[in-house]
Protein backbone atom coordinates (compact mmCIF):
# COMPACT_ATOMS: atom_id res chain seq x y z
CA UNK A 1 0.00 0.00 0.00
CA UNK A 2 1.54 3.46 -0.81
CA UNK A 3 1.46 6.39 1.94
CA UNK A 4 1.21 9.01 -0.46
CA UNK A 5 -1.39 9.55 -3.60
CA UNK A 6 0.53 10.64 -6.25
CA UNK A 7 -0.63 12.81 -9.29
CA UNK A 8 1.57 13.81 -12.57
CA UNK A 9 -0.22 17.35 -12.13
CA UNK A 10 0.78 18.27 -8.21
CA UNK A 11 3.82 18.94 -6.22
CA UNK A 12 3.93 17.69 -2.93
CA UNK A 13 6.18 19.77 -0.61
CA UNK A 14 7.01 18.56 2.78
CA UNK A 15 7.87 21.65 4.94
CA UNK A 16 8.56 22.66 8.20
CA UNK A 17 5.91 25.91 8.88
CA UNK A 18 8.26 27.82 11.16
CA UNK A 19 10.53 28.00 7.70
CA UNK A 20 11.04 30.96 6.37
CA UNK A 21 12.69 29.00 2.99
CA UNK A 22 10.02 26.88 3.01
CA UNK A 23 7.43 29.47 3.41
CA UNK A 24 9.57 30.89 0.18
CA UNK A 25 8.92 28.14 -1.64
CA UNK A 26 5.51 27.52 -1.31
CA UNK A 27 4.56 31.29 -2.31
CA UNK A 28 7.15 30.97 -5.43
CA UNK A 29 4.93 27.63 -6.89
CA UNK A 30 1.33 29.00 -5.75
CA UNK A 31 2.24 32.18 -7.14
CA UNK A 32 3.48 30.43 -10.82
CA UNK A 33 -0.29 28.56 -10.32
CA UNK A 34 1.26 25.28 -9.95
CA UNK A 35 -1.06 22.51 -8.37
CA UNK A 36 0.44 22.02 -4.64
CA UNK A 37 -0.12 19.73 -1.87
CA UNK A 38 1.68 21.03 1.67
CA UNK A 39 2.25 18.72 4.07
CA UNK A 40 3.42 20.29 7.63
CA UNK A 41 5.93 17.42 8.83
CA UNK A 42 6.35 19.54 12.73
CA UNK A 43 2.55 19.36 13.15
CA UNK A 44 1.77 16.03 11.11
CA UNK A 45 5.09 14.26 11.67
CA UNK A 46 5.43 11.76 8.64
CA UNK A 47 4.71 7.52 10.05
CA UNK A 48 7.32 5.33 9.41
CA UNK A 49 5.70 3.87 6.05
CA UNK A 50 5.46 7.12 4.88
CA UNK A 51 9.37 7.48 6.28
CA UNK A 52 10.61 4.55 3.77
CA UNK A 53 8.15 5.09 1.10
CA UNK A 54 9.38 8.99 0.76
CA UNK A 55 13.19 8.15 0.99
CA UNK A 56 12.21 5.02 -1.71
CA UNK A 57 11.14 7.46 -4.06
CA UNK A 58 14.22 9.78 -3.45
CA UNK A 59 16.49 6.43 -3.71
CA UNK A 60 18.43 7.25 -0.55
CA UNK A 61 18.31 4.95 2.82
CA UNK A 62 16.85 6.35 5.98
CA UNK A 63 19.74 7.51 7.37
CA UNK A 64 20.61 9.71 4.31
CA UNK A 65 17.18 11.00 4.40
Amino acid sequence: MKAFARSSHQITVFFDPESSRCGKVLAVIRAQGLPVQDVDIVNNPLTEEQLFELANMLNLTISEL
